[in-house]
């Protein structure tokens, strides 16, 4: 599957055509960006403050799954959350600080022992699977809200 033969479905009136066009044209920074932004609008967060396990609790399982088949239609499934969950399901599901270090470091989101920034992530398909789009706050509910639409 192109990025272009996803259909971009939301239950809360999203227009996913910038990320999909973002990703089509090989723009995975502005992309993780712009991925951000949508989650925010998917999961009706409306403070400034970040988002929260319980705004990514209200995100629907068809935006959630929208924006993930377009990481992986546009990386030939090397990133997407699904390709996270699958690696933090291999490591073992852990939520605890070492789990998540471990999970950190298969992702190529820590590097020598720490944790990197937005800025310096990899914007390429060499970068490790799984390494975009950027949820390092709020990973686990990310993980956790893939898991619920999965059942």
């Amino acid at each position: 599957m192109v990025v272009s033969d996803v259909k971009l479905c939301s239950d809360r009136g999203v227009d996913y055509t910038t990320l999909q066009d973002l990703l089509a044209n090989g723009q995975w920074k502005a992309a993780s960006r712009e991925t951000s932004r949508v989650i925010l609008m998917a999961a009706r967060h409306t403070s400034n403050s970040e988002l929260s396990a319980s705004d990514v609790e209200k995100l629907p399982c068809l935006d959630l799954q929208t924006i993930d088949q377009l990481w992986v239609a546009s990386s030939d499934g090397h990133f997407g959350f699904s390709v996270q969950y699958q690696i933090w399901e291999n490591l073992g599901k852990g939520t605890d600080w070492d789990s998540y270090c471990q999970l950190g470091d298969a992702l190529g989101w820590r590097t020598g022992g720490s944790w990197i920034s937005f800025f310096k992530l990899i914007y390429n398909l060499q970068a490790p699977p799984g390494h975009l789009p950027f949820a390092h706050k709020w990973f686990f509910s990310v993980m956790n809200r893939i898991e619920a639409c999965q059942n």
